[in-house]
């Protein structure tokens, strides 16, 4: 008969997966940004079309003094470009260069690396299982499928 995982267990066992995870997560310095800016950055791939200062102050939870700042600093590094909205002189938008879409193309790989380094941990007999109960934590039970994740 199988040993019984108690609930403080399992609890312990899973934080210490997501504090190995989060301290490979962590943006090297060679990068040359802040995590601050890596969200700025973020949210506009995200959004997949230029976005106003207000609306990555909104996404990034910060006030639109602090995200005209980070954007100004990310235009200085070529990361982003700005330009005045289609009809409206007044609102300009932010886009990522192909410089700032080589960079977070460069940290999802790396990150991706440094994920995969901690999944081959796993016996190479196990990751099967550990496939299915990845899968078991990523369906969403109000709605009994995948959440969407990013390619």
């Amino acid at each position: 008969m199988a040993a019984v995982v108690s609930d403080a267990e399992l609890l312990e066992s899973f934080r210490r997966m997501l504090g190995a995870i989060q301290r490979e997560a962590v943006l090297r310095p060679e990068y040359g940004i802040t995590d601050a800016q890596f969200w700025v950055l973020r949210h506009l791939s995200d959004a997949g079309h230029p976005l106003s200062v207000s609306e990555i102050a909104q996404l990034t939870g910060t006030d639109v003094s602090a995200a005209t700042r980070k954007c100004a600093k990310l235009r200085d590094m070529k990361l982003l470009a700005q330009a005045n909205a289609d009809g409206d002189r007044r609102k300009t938008l932010q886009r990522l260069t192909p410089k700032a879409k080589r960079l977070l193309d460069n940290i999802r790989h790396d990150g991706d690396t440094r994920l995969l380094a901690i999944l081959h941990r796993v016996p190479r007999d196990q990751r099967k299982t550990l496939h299915a109960l990845l899968g078991t934590l990523a369906t969403d039970p109000r709605h009994g499928h995948d959440r969407k994740q990013r390619p």
